[in-house]
């Protein structure tokens, strides 16, 4: 009797739970929409904060917290979607709850064979509500999946930086390779276990038993038995729901291409690059300040604009934080002791540090070398820290020139770049 009542209370909560459903379909929808944007400021932090060498692990991380935002945004919109869908086949079936010959505008023999080839009513509402019901579970496993493996990617990664003058970043190297090591190991053997051939071998089967559970312990930290529960219950269902888990995988598909589609907006591209190639036979848009105005963070030097009818440019150079730490490390006075630097007085110890960020910069007019008097600068669009200068045109000629900026954070990490304009003065 008790189980009767079990069963008849989980139903009834079910067949409520729609409600409640779409609401948090909704409310999610609009944050993860939302949270995009501190994933954007979380590869210009990498970019910022990691040198060149390490940029590939900051994209790594990044493309990790994409697509979990991605997959889950993908499973949130669809299932709003496809509840909205069932509640508007539950309402049609309480009207016409299938098709009639007898009362169709059409011929009976027309309405039989459409009928035939149509699936039927309860059929489609029984089959997405059970899409709809499963989707959230799904959602949570791929989230906590990608999200803590990231999130613990960053604190090591974060960990390794601020050691990098030990002794023990070593190990922490040391860590990272063993971790991709285990993954890889991991998913090989995982597709080797559940070979037909042997999926009834005993002492392989208990070995992949214990190699996926200190496995998940490990990439999915303490929530990783909520997760295995998820997964264990569609895998151990697969043949018996192959329909859902196909919708699940192509939701995933969907979600993926919307992670791409995000990424894409963002400056996730320049982590793939440890030394950006600038083609010199192109303009680019990024150079120019007027074309700024939306940007987040700057990546490259910055003039005015491409037309240039005042006397003057106005330049500025900005300098990522890893880069302000290597030209400080590489410059002669703060080679110094600490407490040689901290005994100079406040503005001895700023002009100091302005000439060693002047003193990896140099500019080209027409491949002219010039001297710009540098004052430290935050951008006024993005508060970036740089460098910003005045660069005379007074002896140029009316017409088409160009300016080329070298920037040396130290004599592994050179960037350079070209910056075409027209002088036309008034």
């Amino acid at each position: 009797m008790q189980d009767t009542k079990s069963l008849s209370w989980l139903q009834r909560l079910k067949d409520e739970s729609w409600e409640a459903e779409l609401l948090i379909s909704a409310a999610s929808i609009f944050a993860i929409f939302n949270s995009f944007t501190l994933l954007h400021n979380l590869v210009d932090f990498f970019i910022d904060q990691l040198p060149p060498s390490q940029y590939f692990y900051g994209y790594m991380i990044s493309f990790g917290g994409y697509l979990a935002f991605g997959v889950l945004g993908a499973f949130f919109v669809i299932h709003f979607f496809l509840r909205a869908y069932w509640i508007g086949l539950v309402g049609l079936n309480s009207v016409f709850p299938d098709y009639s010959l007898k009362d169709s505008a059409y011929s009976e023999i027309y309405t039989k064979k459409m009928s035939d080839v149509l699936p039927k009513l309860p059929t489609t509402i029984t089959v997405l509500d059970e899409i709809c019901s499963v989707v959230f579970s799904a959602a949570f496993a791929l989230l906590v999946m990608y999200a803590y493996t990231s999130v613990v990617s960053a604190i090591l990664l974060l960990l390794y930086n601020i050691s990098i003058e030990y002794a023990f970043s070593s190990i922490l190297l040391y860590i990272f390779i063993a971790i991709g090591l285990f993954m890889a190991f991991g998913m090989f053997f995982a597709l080797f276990a559940n070979l037909k051939v042997n999926q009834g071998k005993e002492r392989l089967q208990v070995l992949f038993f214990h190699s996926a559970m200190w496995g998940n312990k490990a990439l999915m930290g303490p929530l990783y038995r909520y997760v295995l529960q998820i997964t264990m219950i569609f895998g151990s269902n697969f043949k018996k729901r192959k329909s859902i888990s196909f919708s699940v995988i192509a939701m995933l598909v969907v979600g993926v291409v919307f992670a791409m589609a995000q990424m894409f907006q963002s400056n996730v591209a320049y982590l793939l690059r440890e030394e950006p190639k600038f083609d010199l036979t192109r303009t680019y848009a990024e150079h120019y300040r007027i074309n700024n105005n939306d940007q987040r963070f700057i990546l490259a030097p910055e003039i005015q604009s491409e037309i240039i009818s005042k006397t003057a440019i106005k330049l500025f150079v900005p300098l990522f934080n890893h880069e302000i730490r290597q030209m400080k490390k590489n410059c002669l006075p703060f080679k110094q002791s600490t407490a040689d630097i901290e005994s100079l007085e406040p503005q001895e110890r700023w002009t100091k540090a302005l000439e060693c960020y002047a003193g990896g910069v140099t500019v080209f007019v027409d491949n002219k070398v010039v001297s710009p008097d540098f004052t430290k600068h935050d951008h006024p669009i993005t508060g970036q820290m740089g460098l910003f200068a005045f660069i005379s045109l007074t002896e140029l000629n009316h017409g088409s020139h160009q300016i080329n900026i070298t920037k040396s954070a130290s004599s592994e990490e050179i960037k350079t770049a070209e910056i075409r304009f027209y002088f036309s003065p008034e």
